[in-house]
């Protein structure tokens, strides 16, 4: 498993201090439709809401000073991935993205 950053993901990294991020799916319900997308959220040392003791994790990546963890809904979504590209986006408000993970659309009505 390994994590490949651009080189504006690596300085914004390294400029906000990142250590963690958590990979997690937002799911949107619309009618018929389930549309599932990769959730990249930084976690911060002082809150450990997300870290808890009793969470586990599909996996938990390391590189370097960053730690990448992967939640259990992520992998069932999108199964298991061996690398995952990281990417800076936007102009005022920056975040970062999977660019190598695409959305995935479900029909969820049974017919």
């Amino acid at each position: 498993m390994s994590i490949t950053l651009t080189k504006s993901a690596k300085t914004y990294i390294q400029e906000h201090r990142i250590d963690s991020l958590l990979l997690d799916v937002d799911t949107i319900q619309e009618g018929c439709t389930a549309i599932y997308s990769p959730n990249l959220t930084v976690i911060s040392h002082s809150s450990n809401s997300y870290l808890g003791s009793d969470t586990k994790y599909a996996e938990i990546i390391e590189r370097k000073n960053l730690k990448l963890y992967i939640s259990n809904r992520f992998v069932d979504t999108f199964g298991p991935r061996n690398e995952f590209h990281l990417d800076l986006k936007g102009f005022f408000d920056k975040i970062l993205t999977l660019t190598n993970i695409e959305t995935k659309t479900k029909n969820i009505c049974k017919v």
